[in-house]
Formats: structure tokens, C-alpha cells, sequence
């Protein structure tokens, strides 16, 4: 051990302490001898000076190092923050994109059809898929589920399911009501119900029938009735608007003066009415028009009643037309003026071609009637008619009933060599019957 250390001389032990003890030097120096201190002093101030050049570089590497920490430390907090700054801002980038893509589902149920909500799709970039099934309480085409609840969000991409309404099932049976027992809002609010669409409801005016009720109704299907009624099946349902009412809106003209046919061509043109009163007036000619009920220049509605008073020309007064044959009345109603219609008809009590009546009675005031004067035929005669076919004297025998005859007859089936339906013999034949006589004829069987 003591030969280890005698190896180090004081030089090496000072040298020593310079490399590990710097800053102790000085304290070193001090414990020297006396005698050296002189030799020393220069030493001491060169390594006094040397150990405050020392302790300047060691403080300024300090310093530097001080202040290299402090950078690092400043450069940590500014990473930090722009790191924080960073994940806060994509972070909200994120979050902004999300919402921006995303969808609030609305309520599609009921309330939208199957094109509303493609349409609501194709928008939002949201893939639809449905199917689709009958519904009594959904309408046609409109939607009966939804995936997604309302209210709820969707991304954007994403994908939803709907169920679509076919209406209500077309073969479903319905029981028929008695319409003709309905009123209009009974009737729409069956069809409602039960979802009848193919019930069609056609309105038209009816005087007879009252406002709103049904005047009639018709299955349009071949083969259906009631037994057998299926919804898509057509009915269809008339009913009454009752009776048709006009604006008063047609400016009536002053026919004072005028003809019947300017009236009639009027009322044609207006749909209105016209009522003639005809009078005799010796001043105004046959045909004019003498007054009006709905004064000129007054409203009246389509459909309204107008009374004109027309002149029939002439006072004429009928003729007696007794005592006088067809021609000899003829004769006397032109000289009258006075038109007539001659009929003919059976008599028992007046002879041929003499007078029995007249429709107007003597002295009558007449201006254009027709007077029909009856002539007598006399009694009803029976040809002879063996041998014939029976409904040739049946012919005959309606033929003078047309006239008045008032005959009847019978027919009899006899045994005969002669050709069925022969005349073999009648009752009478060849003679004058009273009106009213009954005729027995006799007919061939035939062989």
C-alpha cells in the first residue's frame, strides 16, 4: 500500500487535484510554506486568475445550457399547445363533417307517398329500399313503416327501409248498403270506409227527387250484384241537386207587334217557356201578339214561364151545322171562316151521310179552332163472308168498331172437309146489325 503511494510526488498529487478539484486551488496554495509564499504569489494570482477564468467559462457553459433548458422548455410548450390546438381543430373538423352529413329523419307515415320519398332520398343521398303490402288504413302509394325514427338522424350513405300501402285489397268482399235509403254524406262516408274507390258518385238535377238523396245506382261490372260485390268492382250512384235554379240574367224584348214564330224563335235561342193566350180582335191580325206578362227590358231566368196574349184575328161566331150533309157543311165553313174536321160514324137512328154533332156549340166565339162535325154511316152492315178466312170478317168487324160499331163475336170450331180457319156460316151475313149486335162465327177445323 505504502509503496502505491510513495509513487505519487507532491507535483503528480497537484496535478491530481487540478483535474478533480479545481475550485479548491487557492485553499491549497495558502497551506504552503512561509518561505515560498513570495515564489508562490505569482503563482497564486496566475492560478487565481486562471481559476476566475475557470469560473467565468464555467458559468457562461451554465448559462448556455440555463438557457438552452429554458428553449426546450418554451419549444415543449409551444409543440403542446399546437398539438393541442391541432387535435382541438380536427377534432371539430370531424365533428362538423359528421353533423354535416348527417340527416333528421321526418315522419314519413301517412303523410308522404313513395315518390315524395325517393325524392327525399336522392337529396339526402340516403339508398332506399321498400316493399309493399295491401292497407285498409293507409292510402295508396303512401307509407305505412319507416326504418329510421322521426326525429332521429341519419349519415348521409346510409341506408333505410320503408313499407309502401297498395290501398285495400281490390278482391275483398263488401256488403252492399241500400243506397236509395242514403243521403250523399251517409253514401261519400261509406266509401271512405271501405275504401271503395272504384264507386263513382255522378250528380244531376231532379224535381222529383230531394236535394242530396239517391235517384238511382248501377253495378257498371258485368255479372255482379250485391251477393257478390268485391272492391274493385264499379257501382255507380246517381244523386239528386234537386231542382235546377237560373240567375235571372235574360233581358226579356218588347213582342208587342211581333209574331208568334219571332217569340218561339226567341224562347228557342233562351230555353224559356212561352204560354200563348189567344183572343179575338177584329183590329189586330191572327198570329200577332197583343201583350206580354214580363214587361220589356225585365230579367227572367232559363226555364221561366211567359204568358203571351195573341190575337186570333176575326170575332167569329159558330154556325148551326144540323140539317146539313158533308158538303153542304163544307160549304158554310168557308163562307164562315171557320175551320172543321169531319167524322163519321155508326148510327141506328140517322141515315147516311146526315149531321149527328158538332165538338163547339152554336154561337160559340171562335178565331182559328178546329170544329169537328160527326156525319152518320147509318147501321153497321154485314157482308156475307162463307168461304173466307175467319180473321178476314174479324178485320171487317174491328174496322167498324173503330166507327162506333161496337160489335162482338165469337168463334166456333166445327167439324169440315174444309181447309182450317174456312168461314163455314156466322149468325148474320149479308144485312144491317144494330150497334152493339153479337156475331157468332163457325170455323173449320179442317180434316
Amino acid at each position: 500500500m505504502s509503496n502505491f503511494l510513495n509513487k505519487f510526488t507532491n507535483k503528480e498529487y497537484n496535478d491530481m487535484d487540478k483535474l478533480d478539484c479545481p475550485e479548491d486551488k487557492t485553499e491549497i496554495l495558502e497551506i504552503d510554506d512561509s518561505e515560498n509564499i513570495e515564489e508562490h504569489e505569482d503563482i497564486q494570482v496566475k492560478e487565481i486568475t486562471d481559476t476566475k477564468t475557470t469560473l467565468k467559462t464555467t458559468n457562461t457553459k451554465d448559462e448556455v445550457y440555463i438557457k438552452d433548458e429554458e428553449k426546450i422548455k418554451k419549444r415543449k410548450k409551444t409543440i403542446m399547445i399546437c398539438s393541442v390546438c391541432f387535435v382541438a381543430v380536427l377534432g371539430l373538423s370531424m365533428f362538423g363533417y359528421y353533423k354535416i352529413n348527417q340527416v333528421r329523419v321526418p315522419n314519413f307515415i301517412a303523410d308522404k307517398t313513395l315518390e315524395e320519398v325517393q325524392v327525399w332520398a336522392a337529396k339526402n343521398k340516403i339508398e332506399m329500399e321498400y316493399t309493399s303490402e295491401f292497407s285498409e288504413k293507409i292510402d295508396n302509394n303512401h307509407v305505412i313503416e319507416q326504418s329510421n325514427n322521426k326525429g332521429s338522424n341519419i349519415q348521409k350513405g346510409s341506408h333505410m327501409e320503408f313499407v309502401i300501402s297498395k290501398g285495400a285489397d281490390p278482391d275483398e268482399h263488401i256488403e252492399i248498403p241500400d243506397f236509395m235509403k242514403m243521403d250523399l254524406v251517409e253514401i261519400e262516408e261509406w266509401k271512405k270506409k271501405n275504401k271503395a274507390v272504384n264507386v263513382s258518385i255522378n250528380k244531376e238535377y231532379n224535381e222529383e227527387v230531394k236535394k242530396s238523396n239517391t235517384i238511382s245506382f248501377l253495378f257498371k261490372t258485368e255479372g255482379i250484384d250485391a251477393s257478390n260485390y268485391r272492391r274493385k268492382d264499379k257501382i255507380n250512384i246517381i244523386i239528386s241537386l234537386g231542382e235546377e235554379t237560373y240567375e235571372k240574367n235574360i233581358e226579356v224584348p218588347d213582342f208587342k207587334g211581333k209574331t208568334q214564330r219571332d217569340v218561339d224563335q226567341w224562347a228557342k235561342d233562351n230555353e224559356i217557356v212561352i204560354e200563348y193566350i189567344e183572343v179575338a180582335d177584329n183590329k189586330i191580325a191572327s198570329g200577332s201578339i197583343i201583350s206580354q206578362d214580363a214587361a220589356p227590358r225585365s230579367k227572367v231566368a232559363k226555364k221561366d214561364v211567359i204568358k203571351i196574349t195573341m190575337s186570333r184575328g176575326l170575332i167569329v161566331y159558330m154556325p148551326d151545322f144540323s140539317g146539313l150533309n158533308e158538303t153542304q157543311s163544307q160549304i158554310m165553313a168557308n163562307a164562315e171562316n171557320v175551320n172543321i174536321n169531319v167524322l163519321s160514324y155508326y148510327s141506328n137512328d140517322v141515315q147516311a151521310s146526315h149531321f149527328l154533332s158538332q165538338s163547339l156549340p152554336v154561337g160559340t166565339e171562335v178565331a182559328g179552332e178546329m170544329t169537328v162535325l160527326i156525319f152518320s154511316l147509318g147501321k153497321p152492315y154485314i157482308n156475307n163472308f162463307d168461304g173466307d178466312n175467319v180473321y178476314t170478317m174479324v178485320q171487317a168487324i174491328d174496322a167498324m168498331n173503330s166507327q162506333g160499331a161496337n160489335l162482338t163475336y165469337e168463334i166456333r170450331d166445327v167439324d169440315s172437309s174444309e181447309k182450317k180457319g174456312t168461314i163455314i156460316t156466322s149468325n148474320y151475313k149479308a144485312c144491317f146489325v144494330n150497334i152493339g149486335t153479337h156475331i157468332v162465327i163457325e170455323s173449320s177445323k179442317g180434316i
